[in-house]
């Protein structure tokens, strides 16, 4: 039986979210044990003990830096019968074994769906490269780029290191997206510059290079 339905994004939607060293896929083992919790209120002898999701879902929990919890604290069973973004955790109080989704229900265990929205989806996004910046009310100071003060207004934004292009605008417009909404369509994209040091909050070069990118918002 079914108690309750949690939803958790696959991608980070929580711009006020201050999860400092760890990695917005390792939340997801925080809403399994809400789940638990949830089980354990309803019948309070004790919380799940299994988990019933597809393959795709399964190579996903897989990759977690935590996976050993799982191996640890609950049974995961494969059942391709399950939707495509969702697992089951459960309560499994018969003395036998239940290897399905199917089976679990029929025994009559409690259970929590979880479904994760957005599932390894791509949100589109509309990118042009313009060449001159944009400017509005809503644009920050001149930047300071490799010693030289720009004129012009624009947002500007040092990647972090090693971050990728591609990785800085999908974190950059599930931020937009969810705060936003469909205001925003995509990027300007001004520049891509490289940065030859970089400075930490101490005023010291770390001998670190990276990437600054100048761009705008495209506004519905």
């Amino acid at each position: 039986m079914i108690i309750n339905t949690l939803k958790w994004n696959y991608y980070n939607l929580d711009e006020d979210c201050s999860w400092a060293g760890i990695k917005w896929n390792e939340t997801i083992i925080a809403k399994i044990n809400q789940a638990s919790a949830n089980i354990f209120q309803k019948n309070f002898n004790g919380g799940a003990n299994k988990i019933f999701c597809n393959n795709n879902i399964f190579n996903f929990l897989k990759e977690l830096e935590n996976f050993h919890f799982f191996s640890e604290r609950y049974k995961v069973f494969i059942d391709d019968l399950i939707e495509e973004n969702c697992l089951y955790i459960v309560k499994d109080f018969s003395e036998k074994t239940t290897y399905s989704l199917e089976e679990s229900e029929n025994a009559g265990n409690l259970a929590v769906k979880i479904e994760i929205l957005n599932f390894k989806k791509e949100l589109p996004m509309k990118i042009i490269f313009v060449n001159q910046p944009m400017q509005d009310e809503n644009t920050l100071e001149p930047q300071l780029i490799n010693g030289e003060i720009k004129k012009w207004k624009v947002k500007g934004e040092n990647l972090k290191i090693n971050q990728t292009l591609k990785e800085f605008l999908t974190e950059k417009w599930i931020y937009v997206k969810n705060k936003f909404g469909d205001e925003i369509k995509g990027f300007y994209i001004y520049d891509v510059l490289p940065i030859h040091e970089i400075i930490n909050e101490k005023g010291e070069y770390t001998g670190d290079s990276g990437i600054h990118i100048r761009y705008d918002y495209i506004k519905k």
